[in-house]
């Protein structure tokens, strides 16, 4: 929605009763899928440490 229909993120908070730090996240998850960058989630709240840092 926030991306496709240009709703801000407040209203699509709303709407899904979602808070908007989880939707940015979704969203830059998205651009970055669409990008082909790979996507590892939860790597982004492993405690400060970037998906580089971590092994498989």
């Amino acid at each position: 929605m926030v991306l496709d229909n240009n709703c801000s993120v407040p209203d699509v908070c709303a709407s899904m009763d979602v808070g908007p730090t989880t939707l940015r996240r979704w969203i830059d998850q998205v651009r970055k899928e669409h990008q082909g960058q790979a996507v590892h989630p939860g790597a982004e709240g492993a405690a400060g440490a970037s998906s580089q840092d971590q092994t498989p």
